[in-house]
């Protein structure tokens, strides 16, 4: 005889807002990059998940909370994805290897980025409903690029007379013009662009005695 298949466990109360909860803020990431923040609205989002056109008022209160919930969700994932990257790398590697991180993010996860900096350009306007702390979030950014820099120099891998902070500064500054170039002409050279500020980087910062040749150290930053 044959046997009955095994039925599917069901989900918790908890297991299905989880999922709804996601479900909508992946479908608000669409309706943002698709309509901008202020043609995203709440009902829209509910009905675009599959849900009512209540629910995600119900969820999040109000747009400023949807958005929020958007920034966080976006930002925990590049967070993971970052560190991923980077893994135990140090130095001059670490910095490689987050310039690469960049550019995957936007090429595997669009949508994403463009809701992330919509976001992020909306909150330079008073009169926005939900505005995130920007300079709280570049400020760990550069910090991060800091202390990257730091170990390079401590290494011996930048000039001992370079300065950590500026150059993460202006490494940040690439980075950032970047990812508005691309959201600006999506046409953009994003591959190119990534390739180039890490030759620059290596060509203007590293000694030539230990100099890492750009290639081989972008193949570094991602096999270590």
């Amino acid at each position: 005889m044959s046997q009955m298949p095994a039925r599917a466990r069901r989900l918790t109360q908890e297991e299905r807002t989880d999922l709804s909860d996601r479900r909508m803020i992946e479908c608000a990431v669409q309706l943002i990059v698709e309509r901008g923040i202020s043609g995203t609205k709440l009902t829209d989002v509910g009905v675009r998940a599959g849900y009512s056109r209540g629910l995600a008022a119900m969820r999040f209160g109000t747009k400023a909370g949807l958005l929020s919930r958007v920034a966080r969700h976006v930002t925990s994932n590049w967070i993971t994805h970052l560190r991923a990257a980077v893994g135990h790398k140090t130095g001059l590697l670490a910095v490689l290897a987050a310039i690469d991180a960049q550019e995957r993010a936007i090429i595997e996860t669009p949508a994403e980025m463009r809701a992330l900096y919509a976001i992020f350009f909306h909150s330079s306007d008073p009169s926005a409903e939900y505005r995130v702390d920007v300079g709280r979030t570049l400020a760990a950014q550069r910090r991060d690029l800091t202390n990257w820099m730091r170990e390079a120099r401590d290494a011996k891998e930048i000039p001992a007379v370079a300065e950590p902070a500026r150059i993460a500064g202006q490494v940040l500054n690439s980075m950032i013009g970047i990812v508005y170039q691309w959201i600006m002409d999506p046409t953009a050279a994003v591959s190119e662009q990534h390739r180039d500020l890490k030759e620059l980087l290596s060509e203007r910062y590293q000694p030539r005695q230990g100099r890492i040749g750009s290639r081989a150290a972008a193949a570094r930053s991602r096999k270590t």
